[in-house]
């Protein structure tokens, strides 16, 4: 909530993976650079998505001092990512990508724009959650479809789509986090509610906090 509340107090957004490159051409139409946190990948994905030169985005590392940029790297970026990434999608390997297609030869591969660049360049397709769904289900029957991203999905996809469309992981690649999300948490928050699991945002950072989020929304 404080670093949507620091964007929205210093004229930024807020963004999704389905949304990223909206809110960067938003951005590069005020004659701005963006600087996009927490995630380094989606951040370079999404600019080469818009033709960025790879050597216009700059990366900033927390860890030293000044991010590790001089201000000469500042000034002659388009954009600048900070170094941050999902472990579920920096799991997946080049090597993963040559064995879909050593073992699945007329399969489509689809992964999800948080995998580091070089995975992203050597695949058919990248798309936010909601797009490889999409994707998914517009394959043609017959179809073989692998897919990078949290392994729980795939094995949705490939339940729905039995019969109709072979869908198969890339690599299995788990979410600890989101796993200990279950039926009985959700039960126990929904009977004992309002009482359980409150959250609460002070107004002073609940409220620029929001602003990100509304320009997100009305772009």
């Amino acid at each position: 909530a404080e670093i949507k509340a620091f964007c929205g107090a210093n004229g930024g957004s807020t963004c999704t993976s389905s949304n990223a490159s909206t809110v960067f051409k938003w951005v590069f139409a005020q004659g701005k650079r963006v600087f996009f946190l927490p995630d380094e990948h989606l951040g370079r994905n999404t600019a080469a998505d818009l033709s960025v030169p790879h050597d216009h985005v700059a990366c900033y590392d927390p860890k030293k001092v000044d991010g590790g940029l001089r201000e000469s790297d500042v000034v002659s970026a388009q954009v600048v990512v900070w170094r941050g990434f999902c472990i579920i999608h920096t799991r997946f390997t080049t090597e993963h990508v040559m064995f879909a297609r050593k073992n699945w030869p007329d399969s489509r591969i689809i992964v999800h724009p948080e995998c580091p660049r070089e995975i992203v360049r050597i695949v058919d397709a990248h798309a936010s959650t909601a797009g490889i769904i999409k994707y998914v289900e517009a394959a043609p029957a017959g179809s073989v479809v692998v897919v990078g991203t949290e392994v729980n999905l795939v094995e949705r996809l490939a339940h729905q789509q039995a019969g109709r469309v072979t869908v198969k992981a890339l690599a299995p690649s788990v979410c600890r986090n989101m796993s200990m999300t279950s039926d009985k948490s959700l039960h126990d928050v929904l009977v004992n509610w309002p009482d359980a699991n409150v959250v609460s945002v002070p107004d002073r950072i609940a409220a620029n906090a929001r602003t990100a989020l509304e320009r997100m929304l009305s772009l």
